[in-house]
C-alpha cells in the first residue's frame, strides 16, 4: 500500500513526551501527525498521575477524620469512601480531557490518527484500527503514511513476571479503572515504588482490610 499522506514528522504515542515533541516541532512550521491506539491523553492524564490525585485527596479526608476524632472536633459518625462513586467522580475530569486533547492537536494543525502503528519500512508507518467486536483480528480500517522523521514515544509497560498466573495480575492502570462497588478485602502490590505505596494508602482508606507490598530490595 502506497503512503496516503506524507509528513515531516510522525510521532507515535500521545502521552506527555509525544505531545511535547509534537507541539514543539509544529511551532517550528513542520507538517506532522500523531498516532495512538488508546484514547488521546496519555497514561499520566487518564490512568495514573492526574486521576490518582483525586483518590489521594479522598484518602486524606478519611485519614484526617480518623486522626481528629475525639480530639477537639466533634465527628458524629464513621466516614468511609464509596469506591464506585469516587471512580465515577474521577471520570468527570478524565473523560472530557480525551476530547480536549484531540481538539488541541487539531487547533495546532497536528494531524491525528487512531490505531496501532507498525513500521512497513524505515519511513513508512502502517496504521491499523481494529473492530471493537473482535480486536484481535478484525481490521476495520487501515492506512499507510510516510514521515521524513519518526519519534517513538509509547512509554513502557509492566515487566512480565514470568511466573504461573501472572496473566491474572491487575496493573496500576487497571487499578484506577476498578469500578466495582468496593475494593476486595485483600490486595497484594508487587513493587515497592512510590506509586505502589500511594495506591496502598488509598486502598487502606477505602476499606481494604489486608494490604501487602512485595519488593525485591
Amino acid at each position: 500500500m502506497e503512503a496516503e499522506e506524507k509528513y515531516d514528522l510522525i510521532v507515535i504515542g500521545i502521552g506527555t513526551a509525544g505531545t511535547t515533541v509534537a507541539q514543539t516541532i509544529r511551532s517550528k512550521g513542520w507538517n506532522l501527525a500523531i498516532i495512538d491506539s488508546l484514547p488521546f491523553g496519555g497514561t499520566c492524564a487518564l490512568r495514573e498521575c492526574e486521576p490518582k490525585k483525586i483518590l489521594v485527596e479522598a484518602a486524606k479526608v478519611v485519614d484526617a477524620h480518623a486522626r481528629y476524632r475525639n480530639k477537639g472536633i466533634f465527628i458524629p459518625e464513621y466516614l468511609k469512601i464509596q469506591w464506585s462513586n469516587l471512580i465515577r467522580f474521577e471520570k468527570n475530569f478524565t473523560e472530557p480531557f480525551v476530547i480536549q486533547r484531540e481538539n488541541d492537536y487539531m487547533k495546532d494543525g497536528i494531524h491525528t490518527y487512531h490505531g496501532e502503528a507498525e513500521f512497513k519500512g524505515s519511513n513508512d508507518i502502517r496504521i491499523i484500527r481494529r473492530s471493537e467486536r473482535n480486536s484481535d483480528s478484525e481490521v476495520e480500517w487501515e492506512s499507510t503514511i510516510y514521515g521524513k522523521k519518526i519519534v517513538i514515544a509509547t512509554g513502557t509497560k509492566p515487566v512480565d513476571l514470568m511466573m504461573k498466573g501472572s496473566e491474572l495480575i491487575t496493573t496500576s492502570d487497571q487499578f484506577l479503572a476498578f469500578e466495582h462497588k468496593k475494593l476486595p478485602n485483600k490486595i497484594i502490590f508487587i513493587g515497592g515504588g512510590f506509586i505502589s505505596f500511594e495506591f496502598a494508602h488509598i486502598a487502606a482508606r477505602a476499606g481494604v482490610k489486608e494490604i501487602t507490598i512485595i519488593h525485591r530490595g
